[in-house]
Order: C-alpha cells, then structure tokens, then sequence
C-alpha cells in the first residue's frame, strides 16, 4: 500500500505501466539495467545519484563519496551500454523512467519480462 501524497506523477505513471511499457524501453538499456542490478547496481546508482544532483557530476560524486574522475567513468560506462548520451534530457528521463519501470517490475516479483521476437 501506498500513500498517494507521496507520489509524484512519474511514480504514478510507472506503478500504473502494463506488461507493454517495458516492451518500449529499449533493448540495450533494458539489458544494462539487468546486468547492473546483477552486479549489485554500482551505475546505477550513480547515474541516480546524478540525477538527484540535477545532473551535476561534481556533487553526484560527492554526495557518492567518489572522485569525480570516478563518476564520469561510470557515467561514460552507461552511455556505451546503452547508447544514451547523458548530457541530452530526453536521454536521461529515458534511462530514469526505464530504471523506474525496472524497480516496480522487479519488486512484483522478479525481473520484468523482455518483448517477444
């Protein structure tokens, strides 16, 4: 259960997804958030500690307790996964939404299921 004041619309729209709005997500970032989260989610974690730090490298870093050479490794490391370019909005809201989608689906029960061939 959920209290809707805590929600902001995004989280609304991810919690409400159907089994097609994963199939939309890209095929290279849904396996990059697979591999990831295998691994124990170090990018991940990074690229939502960017994020929060309204995409300012320095204070992700920081706030990680990183060299900032470290988090722009990791940065770049998710860019060649997934073929994002972290500096361009749409690309970022695109990873963030399909990290959302990523959680949700994983916390229903086990990773999302990938599209059909």
């Amino acid at each position: 259960m959920i209290a809707l004041p805590t929600l902001t619309p995004l989280g609304w729209m991810t919690l409400r997804s159907g089994p097609t709005t994963w199939t939309l997500v890209h095929e290279k970032v849904r396996r990059f958030l697979e591999e990831d989260a295998a691994e124990g989610g170090p990018l991940l974690h990074t690229f939502r500690s960017y994020v929060a730090s309204d995409l300012n490298v320095k204070l992700a870093a920081r706030r990680l307790h990183l060299h900032v050479n470290t988090a722009r490794y990791r940065l770049g490391r998710i860019a060649e996964r997934t073929g994002l370019d972290l500096r361009v909005l749409d690309d970022v809201i695109a990873l963030h939404v399909a990290a959302m989608l990523y959680e949700q689906r994983s916390e229903g029960g086990g990773p999302p299921a990938t599209a059909p061939d």
